[in-house]
């Protein structure tokens, strides 16, 4: 019951370190203003926390994952590897996902800035966790814990951190 709340209070937390750090890399290549990924203002931030958490896991995970797992175990269903589809089709919704985040990094701060390798592995390792956890718990316990993982993220990447 509290599971999701603390997976997504400890993903938030491992995005803002990670944030961090790649923040310290990328200002020698993108200088010195920059400053890490922008957020929106609150209350703002509430509204988007909850629409993406919801949005993104029901596309991601109860389509993109489902789909995936259905597919592989059909494939390898002669072999009755049921955990071994359940993690392929975890790892493609989770690059899906972190894939999917790319648009926005894009209008946010332009072509140039967001095709810069340490910007694009930051984007793929940071929202990547972020899927890998949530779908491991929709494999678990379904969509529900999969929207609280990443609402609570979110709510720390996008409501606490940028109010500290």
């Amino acid at each position: 019951m509290w599971l999701p709340l603390v997976l997504g209070l400890g993903c938030g937390v491992a995005i803002v370190l990670g944030d961090r750090l790649f923040a310290a890399r990328q200002s020698a290549a993108l200088g010195p203003g920059w400053g890490g990924f922008p957020h929106p203002q609150f209350p703002f931030s509430l509204i988007a926390s909850a629409t993406a958490g919801i949005g993104e896991e029901v596309f991601f995970r109860l389509f993109v994952l489902s789909l995936w797992a259905l597919l592989l175990n059909l494939f390898l269903r002669r072999w009755q590897a049921t955990r071994l589809a359940l993690g392929i089709a975890n790892l493609i919704a989770a690059l899906a996902f972190a894939a999917g985040h790319l648009p926005g990094v894009i209008l946010m701060l332009g072509v140039e800035v967001a095709y810069q390798p340490m910007v694009l592995a930051e984007l793929f390792l940071l929202n990547g966790l972020v899927g890998l956890v949530a779908g491991e718990r929709f494999i678990r316990d379904g969509l529900v814990a999969a929207v609280g993982v990443h609402f609570w993220a979110d709510i720390v990447w996008h409501v606490l951190w940028p109010l500290a």
